[in-house]
């Protein structure tokens, strides 16, 4: 990791500590306790190491994106719809008016909707790598 800047006198090692501490779930509480540096000292530090590592992926052109959906059609299903658009094509306006539509929308009370954002070059929207 090698960040310098603003540790309070920590040594690389202690500044990996404190990082994976922190992203293993461990509060400030127990990290300013273990590391002998006021809770502030240790949020200081996480927002600053947080903060050089979100300069070097933007200079790097690596943003934060969220990934491209892509719904994964089976054979099988990719064949049934098919065959349903084309049982279908030739309804008429008045049989279409029969049909009950919705919309499905997604509500989230608590928590995350689970996206995951990735970092990617520019230009790779599509490359399965990301």
């Amino acid at each position: 990791m090698g960040f310098r800047r603003g540790t309070h006198n920590l040594n690389i090692q202690q500044q990996e500590t404190i990082v994976n501490g922190r992203a293993e779930g461990r509060t400030h509480l127990e990290l300013w306790k273990q590391f002998n540096i006021s809770e502030s000292g240790i949020s200081k530090f996480l927002n600053t190491w947080v903060d050089s590592r979100r300069h070097r992926h933007q200079i790097a052109g690596l943003n934060g994106r969220r990934p491209v959906k892509k719904s994964m059609i089976s054979t099988k299903n990719r064949k049934a719809q098919v065959e349903w658009a084309k049982t279908h094509k030739d309804w008429t306006k008045k049989e279409w008016e029969d049909v009950l539509w919705s919309d499905e929308n997604k509500y989230i009370l608590f928590g995350t909707d689970g996206i995951q954002w990735i970092r990617r070059p520019q230009g790779t929207r599509f490359d399965p790598k990301y």
